[in-house]
C-alpha cells in the first residue's frame, strides 16, 4: 500500500495536481499495489491554515468522489478528526473506508456515529515532545531508546480498546520506524537542537544499538499488529539507488527506509506475525545494559586462596594472620615390616620323639607326686 499525501484542494476542478494523481495511481495499479490518499491541510493567501469552512468541506467531498471513482485507491485520510469532515466525505460516498487521524493521547477519546467503514488514522511518531527526543550524551541516547523500547508495548492498550469497545479499528499510518528523534529535519530552518543528533556515528556498527533496534522493531511489529494494519514510514530514500549502500545504517534517514532497515536484518520478517517468538515480544521489558553499552566492564581477579582463619595479603602474596596457627606437623619415619620367621612342616620322627619325651616326662612327674605326698599309704594292695 502506498500512501500519496495530496493538498486538500487538489480536487477542485480539473488541476496539475489531479492530473499527476492519476497519472501516479497508474503505475501503482500496474506494481499490483493500492494507494492511501492522504489529504493534507491548505494555505490561504494569508498564510493561514484552513480550518472550518464551507470551502474546506466541498475539497473533501470532491476528493472522496475522486477517490471512490479510482479502483486503485482503497480509502482517504481525512486532514483532521472533525465531525464535519467525516459527513463531507459521507457525502460522496457511504462506502469509501476513511480513515481519521488521532495519536496516542486521543485514542481513548475518540467518539463518531456508527460506521463500518471509519478507522482511525493512528500516528506512533516518537518525535511528539521535547521528552521523546532530547538527549546530550551517549548514555543519554541509548536511555531514550531504551524509554522508547518500553513504552511501544504499551500501545496495545488503546488500540485494541478502540476495536473492540468503540469498534473503530485502528490503522499505523505514520510513525512506524526505527527512528527515536527528528534527526531527519536537522537541517530544516525551525529544527530544534537538544544535542540528539551530534552522536549517530557512535551507532554505525554498534552491536548495542543493533540489537535494541532489533528489539524495538520486534516490539512494534507485535503491537501495530493488533490494529488493522500498519505502515513503514518510508521504502527509501530519494535518489538511493545505489545497491552497495542498502542495509548500512549510515544516517538518520536510513532508520524510516523498510528497505535498508530490513536488509540489515532489523525488521522481523512480515510473516512472523502471530508466530510464537513475535509473540514474546513483548512478554519482557528490553535490557537495561544502556549504561556500558558496548563497552564491558574488567575482568574481575580469580578468588584468593583459603586462609582459614587468616587473610590472603596481596602485598606479601601469602596467607597473613592475626594469631600464627600452630606449626605443621613433621611427618614421621617410613613404616617397615615387622620380621617374620619361616615356618618348616612338622616330620613323623620329630613328632614320635616328642611323644616319648612326654611320656618319659609324665612318668616322672607322677613318681614324685607320690613320693612327696604319699598316697599310697594304709591301703592295701589288691590281689
Amino acid at each position: 500500500t502506498v500512501q500519496i499525501p495530496v493538498p486538500c484542494n487538489a480536487f477542485i476542478g480539473v488541476g496539475e495536481i489531479a492530473d499527476t494523481i492519476t497519472t501516479m495511481l497508474k503505475d501503482v495499479s500496474k506494481a499490483g499495489l493500492n494507494a492511501i490518499l492522504t489529504l493534507v491541510e491548505t494555505k490561504n493567501a494569508d498564510e493561514q491554515i484552513i480550518t472550518m469552512t464551507e470551502s474546506v468541506n466541498d475539497r473533501i467531498t470532491a476528493a472522496a468522489k475522486f477517490a471512490n471513482d479510482a479502483p486503485a485507491i482503497i480509502a482517504i485520510q481525512l486532514p483532521s478528526p472533525l465531525p464535519s469532515l467525516v459527513s463531507a466525505a459521507r457525502a460522496a460516498s457511504t462506502t469509501l473506508p476513511v480513515l481519521v487521524p488521532v495519536n496516542k493521547g486521543e485514542l481513548a477519546s475518540m467518539g463518531f456515529p456508527p460506521d463500518r467503514f471509519l478507522f482511525a488514522a493512528l500516528d506512533v511518531g516518537a518525535s511528539t515532545s521535547v521528552a521523546d527526543v532530547a538527549s546530550s550524551d551517549s548514555e543519554g541516547d541509548r536511555m531514550k531508546m531504551f524509554y522508547h523500547e518500553n513504552i511501544v508495548c504499551i500501545d496495545r492498550s488503546p488500540i485494541e480498546y478502540l476495536d473492540c469497545y468503540r469498534d473503530m479499528p485502528v490503522y499505523v499510518t505514520s510513525g512506524f520506524d526505527l527512528a527515536v528523534d527528528n534527526c531527519i529535519n536537522k537541517d530544516d530552518e525551525n529544527f530544534e537542537d537538544y544535542g540528539q543528533c551530534n552522536r549517530f556515528d557512535e551507532t554505525i556498527g554498534s552491536g548495542w544499538w543493533e540489537r535494541h533496534r532489533q528489539s524495538l522493531a520486534s516490539r512494534q511489529l507485535f503491537t501495530y499488529s493488533k490494529g488493522l494494519g500498519f505502515s513503514f514510514s518510508g521504502w527509501k530514500l530519494y535518489g538511493d539507488d545505489d545497491d552497495e549502500s542498502i542495509g548500512k545504517i549510515d544516517s538518520p534517514e536510513k532508520l524510516l527506509c523498510l528497505r535498508d532497515v530490513a536488509a540489515a536484518g532489523l525488521l522481523p520478517p512480515i510473516d512472523s506475525i502471530g508466530n510464537s517468538t513475535l509473540n514474546e515480544a513483548c512478554l519482557n521489558g528490553p535490557k537495561a545494559d544502556f549504561a556500558m553499552g558496548d563497552k564491558t566492564l574488567a575482568p574481575t581477579p580469580a578468588p584468593p586462596p583459603d586462609c582459614g582463619n587468616g587473610w590472603w595479603n596481596y602485598t606479601i602474596n601469602d596467607c597473613s594472620y592475626w594469631i600464627p596457627p600452630p606449626p605443621t606437623p613433621q611427618p614421621t619415619a617410613a613404616p617397615f615390616a615387622c620380621p617374620s620367621c619361616e615356618t618348616q612342616p612338622l616330620s613323623t620322627k620329630y613328632m614320635v620323639s616328642a611323644a616319648l619325651v612326654g611320656a618319659v616326662a609324665a612318668l616322672v612327674l607322677n613318681w614324685l607326686v607320690k613320693k612327696m605326698f604319699g598316697r599310697g599309704d594304709g591301703y592295701s594292695s589288691l590281689p
